[in-house]
C-alpha cells in the first residue's frame, strides 16, 4: 500500500506539472513530498546499489556545503540519499547544476522541461562560466535557511577518470570556501564544507559514497587562504575514492602494456597479484567484495574488458590489446568508452602508495 500511495503522489505531481506547463497553477515540487518520493526514487534509481562508507562523518544538521567529485550525470541521485539517510533524514540537500545542460535536441521536443524537473528535485542552476552575483545569492539563502546544498568543485564531469580535470578554462577548484565564509559571516555560526565522493563499480554498477571530516575556514581568511582551503578540499575529496578490483586490474594491465607491450599475462598470476595489492592497502577505502570475492571479481572484470575489446582471453592466458590500452583519447564524453582501462586506472592514480605497490609487483 505504501508503494501504491507513493506512486499515486508521484503521478499527481506530474499531472500538476503538466497543468503548470499550460500556464495555470504553480509548479509543484518533488521535495515537498519526501516520504512518497523517496519510495519512488528507491525503486526507479535502484538505491539498493548504494553503500555508504564513513556515514558517521555526515553532519546531522544544517547548514552544510557538501563538495563532491563528479563522475556521472546521476551523481546527485546517489549522493543525495547517502546524505539524507546518514543524517537520519535531518539533512535534505539541494544541488548546484549548470544552467545550459538541457539545451537543444532532444530536450527541446520533450513534453517535460528538464530544467523544471531538475529544480523540482532540488537543483539550483548556475552558469559554469561568467557567474553572476544573482546566481550566487540563492545558495547563500539556502545556507541561511538554514539548509544545505551539494556542489562539484571540479565544475564538470571527469572525462578521463581523474578526480578533477582542469580544462576548458578551468584552472582551479570551484569556491566552496566562498559560500562557507559568506554564510557564516551572516549567520554568526560556523558553516562546514564536507568532502564526499562517489565511486561506481563499472561491472556490477554498485556504488559507494564516502564522507570525509568536515572542514572549516576562518571568517577573516584572505584570498590566499580561501584558495588553499579549496585546493585542500579537492585533495580530501580525492582521498575518498573507494578502491575496487577493476581499479587494480586496469592499473596492472595498463602498466604491463606500458612496460612489456604485447606479452601475454597469466590469469592466475594476475589474480594473485590483485589479492596481494588489495591485502596491502592501508588508509584507503576498499570495496568489501575486493577482499572477500577477489577471484570472482577479477574474472568478471576480465570478461567486462574483453567485451570492450581491451583484451582477449585464451584459456588461462590474457592477451592485451596494447594499442587500445595505451591510447590517449581526447577529453570528450567517449573517453570512458574508448579506453576504459586508462579511465579506471586514472581514478586511483593519485594514491601513490597503491601505485608504488602495483609497480613493485609488475
Amino acid at each position: 500500500m505504501n508503494t501504491v500511495w507513493a506512486w499515486s503522489v508521484f503521478g499527481g505531481i506530474l499531472l500538476r506539472y503538466l497543468v503548470y506547463r499550460t500556464g495555470r497553477g504553480q509548479r509543484p515540487m518533488f521535495t515537498e513530498h519526501l516520504e512518497g518520493m523517496t519510495v519512488v526514487a528507491r525503486q526507479v534509481l535502484r538505491w539498493n546499489r548504494l553503500r555508504v562508507a564513513n556515514p558517521a562523518q555526515c553532519p546531522q544538521e544544517h547548514p552544510v556545503v557538501f563538495a563532491g567529485n563528479h563522475v556521472g550525470l546521476d551523481d546527485p541521485n546517489f549522493i543525495w540519499p547517502a546524505i539524507y539517510y546518514s543524517s537520519n533524514k535531518n539533512v535534505v540537500t539541494g544541488f548546484m547544476m549548470r544552467d545550459d545542460f538541457f539545451k537543444g535536441f532532444p530536450w527541446n521536443i520533450s513534453p517535460f522541461n528538464l530544467d523544471d524537473l531538475s529544480e523540482m528535485c532540488g537543483a539550483v542552476r548556475i552558469s559554469r562560466e561568467s557567474v553572476q552575483w544573482s546566481q550566487l545569492k540563492p545558495f547563500l539563502k539556502i545556507l541561511e535557511g538554514p539548509g544545505s546544498f551539494l556542489m562539484f568543485p571540479g565544475r564538470t564531469r571527469s572525462r578521463s577518470g581523474l578526480t578533477m580535470e582542469y580544462r576548458d578554462g578551468i584552472e582551479e577548484p570551484g569556491g566552496a570556501s566562498f559560500f562557507a565564509v559568506h554564510a557564516q559571516r551572516r549567520m554568526k555560526r560556523p558553516v562546514p564544507a564536507v568532502p564526499v565522493a562517489r565511486t561506481t563499480h563499472p561491472v556490477t554498477k554498485h556504488c559507494a559514497v564516502a564522507f570525509g571530516p568536515p572542514m572549516y575556514i576562518d571568517d577573516h581568511a584572505d584570498r590566499t587562504a580561501l584558495r588553499e582551503f579549496d585546493q585542500q578540499l579537492a585533495v580530501r575529496i580525492s582521498d575518498l575514492v573507494e578502491i575496487h578490483v577493476p581499479h587494480v586490474v586496469c592499473a596492472m594491465v595498463y602498466l604491463h602494456c606500458l612496460q612489456k607491450g604485447d606479452v601475454p599475462l597469466e590469469r592466475s598470476a594476475l589474480t594473485q597479484n590483485v589479492k596481494s595489492v588489495i591485502g596491502s592497502v592501508q588508509n584507503h577505502f576498499v570495496d568489501p567484495n575486493a577482499v572477500t570475492q577477489t577471484e570472482a571479481e577479477v574474472l568478471q572484470c576480465l570478461h567486462w574488458l574483453r567485451r570492450r575489446n581491451m583484451l582477449r582471453l585464451n584459456g588461462s592466458t590474457i592477451a592485451p590489446n596494447t594499442e587500445a590500452i595505451l591510447s590517449a583519447p581526447e577529453l570528450d564524453t567517449k573517453y570512458r568508452k574508448l579506453n576504459p582501462v586508462k579511465f579506471h586506472a586514472n581514478q586511483i592514480l593519485h594514491f601513490t602508495d597503491l601505485i608504488a605497490r602495483i609497480e613493485e609487483i609488475i
